[in-house]
């Protein structure tokens, strides 16, 4: 069965892991290496909220599952079956049981 939606799920996850390692840098970074109050701090500060501002739009434009189109917002990281339609997210096949 082709896929009902052109949005890819799995490219949608892998960009997000992508940008959550990024963020989670950047809020280290700014932390860690720069002093407290200083220009830079908020200069990584301000980079990390674009990265998990842009982290979220990812989400929700990729990460919906190809058969239904029910957007997997919560979890959609780790989920492997659609809550909504009980498809294998990497198969398309029908679970006889709800798997997460």
């Amino acid at each position: 069965m082709k896929p009902k939606y052109d949005s890819d799920f799995n490219y949608g996850t892998k960009i997000a892991k992508y940008l959550l390692v990024a963020a989670i840098i950047g809020a280290l970074a700014s932390v860690l290496l720069t002093p407290g109050g200083s220009a830079a701090q908020l200069v990584l500060v301000g980079i990390t909220t674009v990265i998990i501002i842009s982290n979220f739009y990812i989400i929700y434009k990729y990460c919906r599952c190809p058969f239904c189109g029910k957007h997997i917002m919560m979890g959609a990281l780790r989920v492997k079956v659609c809550p909504a339609c009980k498809r294998n997210l990497q198969t398309g096949k029908k679970t006889k049981k709800y798997e997460r």
